[in-house]
């Protein structure tokens, strides 16, 4: 389709419709308003306005409404074109004031009884907003914050801040229960409390990361802790708290070294070779070989060496790779005793992360 030009518009509308028909999706004039906001702004005398498109129910002047986090009761109702009007109902476009903010693209129109009911809906959506921002930053932070030091020494540094003594209590219970052989959790500093400046100065002294499981954080403390480069993670449920610090723990776990067999093909001749490598006839029973793969030399299904495939020729033609079913020669490193009948293993190592 085309907004420009109006190609295929009318095809699109009548396609919207059929389907809008055979699914049966209609909407009803009865009951509350609802209807989600399609742009919005400042506008100079008229304070914040909102466009929004009315999905159900019939939005009328003087209606108490909540959008997103903010209300208002609608001061003025207006067409697509401008035009004030009374009332608008399903799939009406329709511009409104009177609200205490702009709201955000995308949000939510509510319409109320009461400017009461309104500012409940606002404010319960407010702080859902507020702790969905601050788990989000939370899910980006403690285990993207996991230094090399930290990785050396395979050890978390924490000081945890709780808003009560059982909450303390559980959350070390379940801290402790993490601790491997490998990684482990250290609690340099504990309490029940806001967070303090000295728990900050303490943070930055041991290179700890600071969890505030509902304990409050003032803006100043921030501020210090955003100064002293000191990551401060607030929480308001353990289970969350403990994926994080699981997620940080699992960056301290080494890797693991995974080794994926390519080839695998029986030496059925010997060649001279020279100094630096040795050449081997090979039959491919499996997989392919290529040039550089490392490989493990097994001989009655014991390893007998390791080393690295230098060259693969065919003839006279020296080739990248060799398939199952064919035959070829390796030029492999030197200092291997090769028996005829002896295996060939081609390989490569993967590094795979571990976590608990």
């Amino acid at each position: 389709v085309s907004a420009k030009t109006g190609l295929g518009l009318q095809d699109l509308l009548e396609m919207i419709l059929l389907v809008a028909d055979l699914a049966d999706l209609n909407a009803t004039a009865e009951g509350a308003s609802v209807g989600v906001v399609i742009e919005s702004h400042l506008e100079a005398g008229r304070g914040p306005v909102a466009t929004v498109l009315i999905q159900n129910g019939q939005l009328s002047t003087g209606q108490a409404v909540a959008i997103g986090a903010t209300y208002g009761k609608i001061r003025t109702l207006e067409s697509f074109t401008r035009q004030k009007i009374d009332f608008a109902g399903p799939s009406d476009p329709v511009i409104i004031s009177g609200l205490k903010s702009v709201p955000n693209f995308g949000d939510r129109l509510i319409a109320f009884d009461s400017d009461k009911s309104a500012k409940m809906q606002a404010d319960s959506s407010a702080r859902e907003a507020s702790y969905t921002k601050v788990h989000s930053m939370r899910a980006k932070g403690l285990d993207e914050s996991v230094s090399a030091d930290l990785i050396e020494q395979r050890e978390l540094p924490l000081v945890i801040k709780t808003d009560v003594k059982g909450s303390l209590e559980a959350i070390h219970k379940v801290l402790d229960e993490l601790n491997t052989s490998e990684v482990s959790v250290k609690i340099t500093l504990e309490g029940v409390g806001p967070v303090s400046e000295s728990d900050v100065t303490h943070a930055k002294a041991t290179r700890a990361r600071i969890l505030s499981f509902r304990a409050p954080i003032g803006a100043d403390i921030r501020n210090l802790a955003n100064k002293e480069s000191v990551s401060i993670y607030s929480y308001e449920v353990i289970y969350d708290l403990v994926e994080d610090v699981k997620k940080a723990l699992s960056k301290l776990l080494p890797p693991e070294i995974v080794e994926i067999l390519l080839g695998r093909a029986t030496v059925i001749a010997l060649f001279k070779g020279d100094k630096r490598s040795l050449v081997v006839g090979v039959q491919v029973e499996e997989g392919i070989i290529s040039n550089d793969d490392q490989f493990h030399l097994m001989r009655k299904k014991e390893l007998v060496a390791d080393g690295k495939i230098l060259a693969i020729r065919r003839g006279k033609d020296e080739i990248k790779q060799t398939a199952s079913g064919s035959q070829a020669g390796l030029s492999i490193t030197g200092n291997i005793k090769v028996e005829i009948g002896d295996v060939v293993q081609a390989f490569r190592s993967e590094t795979r992360a571990r976590t608990l």
